[in-house]
């Protein structure tokens, strides 16, 4: 037999990140931790931290990391006219800094995410923590910070902005330093703004905007619906019953009277009287029941609708802030939820309006409250 032509050598040189694993059939290189594999002078190695030039299809390809293993990716494309993402490309890792520009149709996933560049308006990105220069696609976090707002959409918890030109922002609160015109902004409790320079901008206090809230207000709303309809067939199935209950009520007190006369004189009561009697008896209990479950729906229905109003009552304490002067045709308005109703005003030019707030004036009447000053809180 001819010696055996060895064309791979299975002995790799790794480093301690990397566990070496052997049997009679194979050799298996294991990652001790979850990162890339790299190559330093003949050594494989697993890092947290990669470098490339841009993500694309003939290069890369998308990249997807368990979003809680601590990687960071490092995009260094940044030529204005290239992507630094591609087209239809998507990455997933713990923290994301790029150069560059994010192409068309391209998706992220990160709990920190930096783009010195721009993003595609048929871009989605989605981290806890963003910062972004340019942007014209959709992004939803946690904390968000854009240099300039160009027709983009925008969805978090804290959003600042530093020039919004066309757009559309929800969130808990806004703060922008620049606002021009065509931007919609909708705020659970607050929009601050530091200069307006245009008009037609749309300025909404909503306590549903956020996702978490409105999940919050069409749960409630869902069982209130539920609950309403649930009522509806049970006060007439109370009245059949309690007019059964009455008009045999004579009757079962003369059974009772014939069954204890019998059982005085020694004789045992037929079984159909006792039916009969049991048969009442059902009849009674089961009205009972569904009064007790009548008065649990209404109580349900009243704490529902408690648990709605105290989400509105937010309302009452937003804001919406101009440390400037304001322009003409911007709409300010405030959304309740119940009663389902909008109160709107819109600004004139060079009007000096600090705070705007919704003061509740009686009963579903709201009018928009305007101060020259700011409030202490």
């Amino acid at each position: 037999v001819t010696e055996a032509t060895s064309q791979y050598d299975g002995n790799l040189n790794i480093s301690e990140n990397i566990t070496k694993k052997e049997d009679d059939n194979k050799i298996l290189y294991v990652a001790n931790q979850s990162g890339y594999v790299n190559t330093d002078n003949g050594v494989y190695d697993i890092k947290d931290n990669m470098e490339i030039e841009s993500v694309n299809f003939k290069s890369t390809g998308s990249i997807e990391t368990d979003i809680n293993s601590n990687v960071t990716i490092n995009i260094k494309e940044s030529d204005a006219l290239k992507d630094a993402i591609g087209p239809g490309m998507s990455v997933e890792t713990s923290e994301l800094n790029i150069e560059g520009n994010i192409g068309s149709g391209a998706t992220v996933k990160t709990k920190k995410l930096v783009v010195k560049g721009q993003t595609h308006k048929t871009s989605k990105l989605e981290s806890e923590f963003a910062n972004i220069a340019v942007h014209r696609g959709e992004v939803s976090g946690r904390e968000i910070e854009i240099e300039r707002l160009e027709g983009g959409v925008v969805f978090g918890d804290i959003v600042r902005i530093k020039s919004a030109i066309g757009g559309e922002v929800v969130a808990k609160e806004i703060y922008i330093d620049e606002l021009t015109s065509n931007t919609t902004l909708r705020a659970n409790s607050l929009i601050d703004i530091k200069q307006v320079k245009g008009s037609n901008n749309k300025l909404c206090i909503d306590p549903s905007s956020t996702h978490v809230y409105h999940q919050k207000i069409e749960k409630i709303n869902e069982e209130i619906k539920k609950t309403k309809i649930e009522l509806v067939p049970i006060p007439k199935l109370l009245e059949g019953r309690k007019r059964l209950i009455d008009n045999n009520r004579t009757i079962i007190e003369e059974i009772k009277n014939r069954i204890s006369d019998l059982k005085k004189s020694g004789k045992h009561p037929p079984v159909s009287l006792i039916n009969k009697i049991k048969d009442y008896q059902k009849i009674v209990n089961e009205y009972n029941e569904s009064l007790k479950d009548f008065k649990n729906k209404k109580h349900q229905l009243a704490s529902l609708n408690e648990n709605l109003l105290s989400v509105q009552n937010q309302i009452f304490s937003a804001k919406i802030i101009n440390r400037g002067i304001w322009k003409e045709f911007n709409e300010l308005k405030f959304k309740l939820i119940s009663p389902s109703l909008e109160v709107i005003y819109n600004t004139k030019d060079n009007e000096i309006i600090r705070e705007v707030t919704l003061v509740h004036t009686g009963d579903n009447q709201f009018e928009i409250k305007k101060s020259s000053e700011y409030s202490a809180s």
